[in-house]
């Protein structure tokens, strides 16, 4: 049995983390999610002004091998790992979530999304070549069995130090 709060879900037994002394949050997030997008901000904040004791993993949400119609979410995650690999998620995180929602630039499709990246300073030849590589592909299905792990239902979806689940909803929102 599993104990609920209604602001959190405690994991029992507790997950092992791969932060060491540090505390762990593993953020599950959806490029295209609205949610996630309003949550950014809010999370940046507490982060930036946080204890240096917090380490802060992100995890983009990849669906089920089996789920139909979701490759949109499996590109938002070949960008995210792809952006990391190269040295440029810090960077370009937020302007991927901006330039979504907010301009309208349709990031989850491959060829408006090589476009953009080589506009925003990323090797086109590398960012495609490291797209398509088998390690982006490894850690798409290490992200699909850390959602299993958790099981994460809902993003964005909080992770704290393997013992704790939220989500926005649980939570009552994103502040």
């Amino acid at each position: 049995a599993v104990p609920k709060s209604s602001e959190f879900l405690r994991l029992n037994p507790p997950r092992p983390v791969a932060s060491g002394e540090k505390i762990e949050i593993i953020e599950f997030f959806y490029y295209g999610c609205p949610v996630c997008y309003e949550f950014q901000p809010h999370l940046t904040r507490w982060l930036v002004q946080g204890p240096n004791y917090i380490s802060l993993r992100r995890v983009p949400s990849v669906p089920a091998e089996s789920a139909e119609g979701l490759e949109g979410w499996i590109r938002f995650a070949r960008l995210h790992y792809t952006l990391e690999a190269l040295g440029h998620v810090t960077r370009l995180h937020w302007p991927v979530y901006d330039n979504f929602h907010f301009d309208g630039v349709q990031l989850n499709e491959e060829k408006t999304m090589i476009e953009w990246v080589s506009k925003n300073g990323v090797d086109r030849e590398k960012f495609i070549a490291t797209y398509n590589s088998p390690e982006i592909k490894a850690k798409l299905d290490e992200a699909r069995k850390l959602m299993q792990t958790y099981d994460i239902r809902a993003v964005p979806s909080i992770v704290v130090d393997g013992k704790f689940v939220s989500t926005s909803r649980m939570a009552g929102g994103t502040r």
